[in-house]
């Protein structure tokens, strides 16, 4: 009995790997909201920041920004940034991105980090697409 106890705590143990947070990270996330200071960012239903796009692989992550093209009067990309990301201790180190993004919630559906720009707290909220 002391052997399959022991056996259902190894087991649970290593059933919470680190990978198991990095394969919900997997996958492409767009802009929800955003928030700057503890202040809500207001959107228009078209405004273009809403298609900005974070896309994990499980070694890379690409973050698409998107801008107003008044020219052609539609979005389009205005950055596409590739670079590779380590997920340890609610923390996304990106390289050619970001350097940090404090993950405050990560769940199936759902991404919320925090990033310091200049002097502001800004808490992004990304949902699956």
């Amino acid at each position: 009995m002391k052997n399959i106890v022991i056996l259902f705590i190894f087991l649970t143990l290593i059933s919470c790997s680190p990978d198991d947070n990095n394969s919900l990270l997997i996958g492409s996330w767009i802009l929800s909201e955003k928030s700057i200071d503890n202040v809500l960012v207001v959107y228009s239903e078209d405004d273009c920041e809403l298609h900005n796009t974070l896309i994990f692989t499980k070694s890379k992550v690409t973050d698409k920004i998107y801008f107003y093209d008044s020219k052609y009067e539609f979005c389009d990309i205005d950055s596409s940034l590739t670079g590779s990301y380590s997920y340890e201790d609610s923390t996304i180190r990106a390289t050619n991105i970001v350097q940090f993004l404090f993950v405050k919630s990560l769940n199936r559906d759902t991404l919320i980090f925090e990033k310091q720009i200049n002097n502001s707290i800004h808490l992004f909220t990304y949902i699956k697409n």
